[in-house]
């Protein structure tokens, strides 16, 4: 949920995330490209950004305005835990035992044929 209480994102069972306006009760989007079960989600402390990891391997982050993946970056199993730690980081963690301190502070290359990125890890912040 945002931090003014507005807005919410949650995971669904059919491997999508839905944005949701809180006072009218309705649903503003779906966000799509996950290809397996989600397991969790955070919404960046702006409310306009979200994280998700699921069960194949990825960990994506969200325009929400645009309803877009912003960025992908694969983990080496499947993906089981995701938090924004400032604007431009995110840690997550996958079944394997490995967290990955992630970034795509002032990174332009990795840029998809859709206008992703690509995150990286952080130099010396991968641990298992």
């Amino acid at each position: 949920m945002s931090k003014n209480g507005m807005l919410a994102v949650s995971s669904s069972d059919d491997m999508t995330l839905k944005i949701w306006d809180l006072e009218s009760g309705s649903e503003l989007g779906r966000l799509r490209g996950h290809s397996d079960s989600l397991y969790s989600m955070a919404l960046s402390d702006d409310s306009r950004r979200a994280v998700s990891v699921a069960d194949d391997h990825t960990l994506k982050v969200w325009a929400l305005e645009t309803q877009a993946p912003i960025a992908t970056f694969t983990c080496d199993a499947a993906a089981s835990c995701c938090a924004f730690i400032s604007d431009h980081e995110i840690i997550g963690g996958d079944y394997i035992g490995i967290v990955h301190f992630l970034s795509n502070r002032g990174r332009q290359e990795g840029i998809g044929p859709s206008g992703s990125r690509s995150l990286t890890n952080i130099v010396g912040k991968r641990y298992r």
